[in-house]
């Protein structure tokens, strides 16, 4: 619950699964979950390479460009 990108990488159950950050059990038990569902690694792996390829240093500008242009009232 702590990553740097998590907020905008994991969605919770599609994409992967989150646990609090030095909390070793549920991490534990998280990946003993994975660990006996290949199909559901499977699915959460497709879906995690689907959110990212779109992700990067660029889309992240221009996002951020395109923020600034709307709140200064000049969009695109």
């Amino acid at each position: 619950d702590r990553g740097g990108a998590g907020r905008d990488l994991l969605l919770e159950g599609e994409t992967g699964h989150g646990f609090p950050a030095g909390d070793a059990a549920a991490l534990a038990a998280r990946l003993a979950d994975l660990a006996a569902d290949r199909d559901r690694r499977a699915a959460l792996g497709r879906a995690a390479r689907a959110r990212v390829a779109a992700w990067g240093y660029g889309p992240s500008v221009e996002g951020f460009a395109a923020a600034v242009r709307t709140a200064a009232g000049r969009h695109p």
